[in-house]
Order: C-alpha cells, then structure tokens, then sequence
C-alpha cells in the first residue's frame, strides 16, 4: 500500500513538472513562431528578430494567440488522454455567463485592492493624462494580452496543477499550487522576496475564488 501511495506521489509530480515544462516550452516555441510570421527576418538574425517581436505591440499579441491556442490545443490533449472532465478545470458548461460576470467582477475587486495596497506601500505612482486613440489601442492590446496570459496561466495552474494536487486535500492542493505559481515567476525582471509573497497570497485568493465557482 505504502508502494502504491508513494508511486502515486510520484507520478502526480511527475505530471506536474511535465505540464510546467511543456507550458514553458509552447511558450518560447510561440514566440518563436510569432517572430518568424511577424519579422520575416533570416535565423542568423534570430535575437534580433524575438527582441524586436516581443517590443512590437502586433507582434506581442500575435505571439500571446499562437500561445493561447497551443496551450488549448495541449490541454484538450490531457483532458482526452486521462479522461479527464473540463468542468475539474474550472470550465462551467451551463450558466457560463453568470459566472463570467460574477468572475469579472471578483477579479475587478482583486485587482483595485492590489493596486491600493501597491499605492499605500509607494511602489506604483499613476500619471494621468487625457485620453486619446493611443490609450484605447494600448488598452484593447493589453486586454487582449492579459486575456491570452491569464487563460495560459489559469488552466495551468487554477485548472490542471491544481485538480492533480487536490485529490488528497483541497486546501493542500491550493497552497502547493499557489506556491508553485509564485515561483513559476522567477523569471520576472525585478523578482524578490516581496514579489514571492504577493504572488503567493494573489495564488491562494484566485484558488479561493475557483473553488468558491465550482460550489
């Protein structure tokens, strides 16, 4: 029995790496890919061309779609292979539009409360200036950035990482994938201590709002 256990252990770790991994690897292949489509430059330009790519609003989005739908088309594949339900992905197939409300609005909250706990501890300064068409393209690009990065990280973590590590405990489940999420970021310019812990609390809000949605 204890064999058994422990061979189960290892393979949702196992699971668990090859997912952050692979979401890792269709990440840089997506940027790959997006540079090549939007650049058109010859490989021996190759850092060039990425650089360029990744400072390009086009060619940033372009790369965050190519992202979303390999992600997508990566997890259809888990789902189908160990049988496993979208629904234990957060995924709701009645009454979606409710929840996308409901969801909407926790993550409007979320987000105010972040960014005035930031202004409080001076870590953001907001310069104000009047609206223009470059603001309204710089939203609608970054909603649909946000939007493609937040489906990837969702499903990876909230969704996939989560539902293997909570078989045993719920509440386990969601510090283990809070934690990991966290430090899924390491990567990050400017990555510290701090950014550890707010990444870690941010983690366990949004786990507490998938699991308040599947109630």
């Amino acid at each position: 029995m204890n064999n058994i256990l422990k061979n189960n252990k290892l393979i949702t770790i196992g699971k668990v790496l090859i997912s952050v991994i692979t979401v890792n690897v269709i990440t840089l292949v997506s940027c790959i890919l997006g540079s090549l489509i939007y650049q058109n430059v010859h490989i021996t330009n190759f850092a060039d061309m990425l650089s360029n790519t990744m400072n390009s609003d086009l060619g940033y989005v372009l790369c965050i779609i190519i992202t979303t739908i390999l992600i997508y088309l990566f997890y259809k594949y888990i789902t189908k292979k160990e049988k496993i339900n979208w629904k234990d992905l957060g995924f709701i197939p009645k009454n979606r539009f409710p929840q996308l409300i409901k969801g909407f609005v926790l993550g409007i909250i979320f987000v105010a409360i972040y960014i005035i706990i930031l202004i409080f501890m001076k870590q953001v300064i907001f310069a104000f200036n009047e609206l223009n068409a470059n603001v309204l393209y710089s939203l609608v690009m970054g909603l649909i950035i946000f939007c493609g990065v937040a489906f990837a990280e969702e499903i990876t973590f909230r969704g996939y990482i989560k539902y293997l590590l909570s078989k045993k405990s719920k509440y386990i489940g969601l510090i283990i994938t809070a934690i990991i999420f966290a430090l899924s970021h390491l990567l990050n310019s400017n990555y510290s201590m701090l950014s550890l812990i707010y990444l870690t609390i941010g983690g366990i809000l949004l786990g507490l709002m998938r699991m308040e949605q599947k109630l």
